[in-house]
């Protein structure tokens, strides 16, 4: 018969929608070396250089490109018992020859009665952007100062390399505000460059006039795609995606939650949120948007969170004085992705408090670099008589293996922040001075001003900024900037940058703009603060639409604030 002349079929389903990335992508160029033989320091002090590895002609193509730096290695030493021991090592990477990254390290040993014979970990990240060409980078280190019978070797060590692509993400600084007429929550895109509102506003859910003072609280992922904000005049939580500006309600809390910190994992993986009042920290799943359970602390009340950098463990400062100057402040251990929590790593913090309110606002700790790993460490703050202040500090992987560290210089201490290579700054709030610590030593007191109120390293690890409120006796409220330097020398003069402000700092990505807020003595304020931390000068007020909340930039843990953070 005649061929058949079939028609076509209906179309099939469409199918789902494939992941879509934002940010920079890898380009495929990448250098890697590791050695296994062991390196022994020579002699002296400073020693020579060693060479640890090489990374050999490392194409990069055009000025758009990075180059991602990441070294691990095994460092080794001993000494016998009876001797002091300290190590200070410096270590390097060199560009053709060229030195653009360094960083020393103190290794304080306090066991003078017993041998030592230590073995840990050592890692660095440097992102260099060189114009394109092709490059050699070294890593090297050597032996600035010791004392003791040492023998420091470094043994397996690795060394990456890889070429991304610069981030075309802007550098935004995210405040969180009403509407002129309060009925609504706010997100704002600032450009700190021109200190501008730039683009549309992003509604967060409803708010009202008279609120409380954090209304808003937030925190910001690591990859800064994602911006979560708790609403407590609505109770729920919501994801800003930042390059989308599309808000998305994931949670509805109870009623009473009162969100007093949040906190995305270094991981991307996990948001933790504390509630104040109930001793309850809900977890979410990061990557889904999605609620996973409830982590329920020692009593009291949870008033700030903290995360290690490898995202092994989350701390979570708790008050529980329950309205008497002697009951304790605790710090809960909560390992990351488990329902688990440790109890009270570190007993009768802030026993000596005169006031509880003041404890209300914040129990001061931080996670730390030291001796290869990482501590937790909390201040016992006394603040009655000006009697030197403790510090409480326990590694992350053995947090019962804790110490008690004392120094005449620590009076009533009030916040810290720490960096890779092992120092710390301290901040007190009844001292016109901040402590400079490597390892559990006190090395130095810088000169500061009274009522310091919180502390904070740039991202670059170059400037520690330090906010100043003004005080009953008329001093100036401001900005300090003080300068990170190697162990073993002075700190040179700081810089004061006056900016009305009284609580509260954020730092650009790029380490350029510091923000603040003011928000004394009540939180009617529409005005956000900044300085440029380049040529250490304040700039002009930037007036928000309405009421200011919070504000937000880079990634860290002292990047995000509320008009509550700090007290009054």
């Amino acid at each position: 018969g005649a061929a058949g002349n079939p028609s076509a079929g209906a179309p099939g389903p469409a199918g789902p929608i494939g992941p879509m990335g934002y940010g920079p992508g890898v380009i495929p160029v990448m250098g890697y070396n590791r050695s296994m033989t062991p390196v022994v320091f020579p002699s002296g002090t400073p020693g020579s250089w060693v060479t640890l590895n090489t990374i050999h002609n490392l194409l990069v193509s055009t000025d758009q490109l990075v180059v991602k730096l990441d070294a691990a290695f095994q460092l080794a030493f001993s000494s016998p018992p009876g001797l002091p021991r300290v190590l200070n090592i410096t270590y390097q990477i060199l560009r053709n020859g060229d030195p653009v990254y360094s960083n020393a390290v103190i290794y304080d040993q306090t066991r003078t009665g017993s041998s030592i014979n230590f073995k840990g970990p050592v890692s660095l990240t440097f992102v260099d952007e060189p114009s394109a060409g092709s490059y050699t980078y070294t890593l090297r280190a050597r032996v600035e100062s010791q004392i003791g019978g040492y023998n420091p070797t470094v043994s397996e060590r690795d060394f990456n390399a890889s070429v991304f692509q610069k981030s075309t993400s802007p550098n935004y600084v995210y405040v969180a505000h009403l509407s002129p007429d309060e009925s609504t929550a706010l997100i704002s895109y600032v450009d700190p460059v021109t200190n501008t509102i730039t683009g549309a506003s992003v509604p967060v859910g409803v708010a009202t006039g008279g609120v409380p003072a954090n209304l808003l609280n937030l925190a910001i992922s690591p990859d800064e795609t994602q911006l979560y904000v708790a609403n407590l005049v609505d109770s729920s939580l919501y994801a800003v995606h930042l390059l989308t500006r599309e808000a998305v309600k994931i949670y509805s809390f109870e009623q009473s939650w009162y969100t007093n910190a949040m906190l995305v994992t270094p991981d991307n993986n996990y948001l933790y949120a504390a509630d104040l009042h109930s001793g309850i920290v809900k977890v979410f799943d990061a990557a889904n948007k999605q609620f996973l359970y409830d982590l329920h602390t020692s009593s009291g009340e949870n008033v700030s969170l903290t995360v290690s950098p490898d995202s092994s463990t989350v701390f979570v400062a708790i008050n529980n004085m329950a309205g008497t100057p002697s009951a304790r402040g605790i710090v809960d251990a909560i390992p990351v992705g488990t329902q688990s929590v440790t109890h009270d790593i570190f007993a009768s913090l802030a026993s000596q408090y005169g006031s509880p309110a003041y404890m209300e606002q914040v129990i001061p700790f931080a996670v730390v670099g030291y001796q290869g790993a990482y501590q937790i460490q909390a201040l016992n703050v006394q603040t009655q008589d000006h009697s030197p202040g403790d510090i409480f500090s326990a590694p992350v992987n053995d947090l019962f293996n804790n110490q008690r560290i004392t120094h005449p210089l620590l009076q009533s201490p009030l916040s810290m922040t720490g960096l890779p290579n092992n120092s710390r700054y301290i901040i007190q709030s009844d001292v016109d001075k901040i402590i400079r610590m490597n390892g559990n030593t006190v090395i130095e007191s810088i000169d500061s001003y009274t009522d310091q109120r919180e502390i904070a390293v740039t991202p670059d690890r170059k400037r520690i900024c330090v906010l100043i409120r003004s005080s009953i006796n008329q001093q100036q409220s401001g900005l300090q900037v003080i300068s990170v330097i190697p162990a073993g020398i002075s700190t040179p003069p700081s810089a004061f940058i006056p900016l009305a402000s009284s609580g509260g700092m954020t730092i650009t990505a790029d380490s350029k703009y510091a923000y603040s807020l003011t928000f004394y003595p009540n939180p009617s304020f529409v005005n956000v603060y900044s300085a440029n931390l380049i040529s250490k000068t304040a700039r002009e007020p930037l007036a928000m639409p309405g009421q200011v909340h919070a504000v937000v930039a880079s990634y860290t843990r002292h990047s995000v604030i509320s008009v509550s953070s700090m007290g009054g």
